[in-house]
């Protein structure tokens, strides 16, 4: 007599140990490729930073006239403006066209990444905006644009992903 075929009803501890280990294989090759993703985005956001000061100070040296980078932590935006006359008011900056430049919100272009810290250069913390004069030194203002002082202290913006943009009260040097 023939014996009837057995069926299997589920997997044998062979099966089941090989996908536990292929599953562990392909995670610890995805989760690095994760996690220099994240430090890739945080390295943009900062060169975003350091170009948008780059060109407050550029502008500022070109033009004779006040410039800078308005800085809100609280809503991790970066817009860029300037004085056009002496006394005058504190303005949007505005391209070659004359079109009013847009505001950058860093979590909307760089995900995950935003501004947790500004200190201006008198040292003060919170929303501000780092001045540039016409030779492209850092500069105090107060909130209308009225001039303080030169800078005392180095401008630092602080991402939440920890890169750090400085720019040197002496000269002026974005890093």
């Amino acid at each position: 007599m023939i014996a009837p075929p057995r069926f299997h009803r589920g997997f044998s501890l062979i099966e089941v140990t090989l996908t536990i280990i292929l599953m562990g294989i392909v995670a610890a090759t995805v989760m690095p490729s994760l996690t220099t993703i994240e430090d890739t985005r945080g390295a943009a956001a900062a060169d975003e930073v350091r170009r948008l000061l780059a060109v407050a100070r550029g502008r500022a040296m070109m033009t004779g006239c006040p410039c800078g980078v308005d800085v809100d932590p609280e809503t991790e935006t970066l817009r860029l403006v300037q004085i056009i006359e002496e006394g005058g008011d504190v303005e949007p900056m505005t391209d070659g066209l004359g079109a009013a430049r847009d505001s950058v919100v860093m979590p909307s272009i760089f995900r995950g990444v935003g501004i947790s810290e500004f200190t201006d250069g008198a040292g003060t913390g919170g929303a501000g905006t780092a001045w540039f004069g016409y030779d492209g030194i850092p500069e105090v203002r107060d909130a209308s644009g009225a001039l303080i002082s030169m800078a005392d202290e180095d401008i630092r913006i602080e991402m939440t992903g920890g890169e750090i943009v400085i720019v040197r009260a002496v000269s002026g040097l974005i890093e």
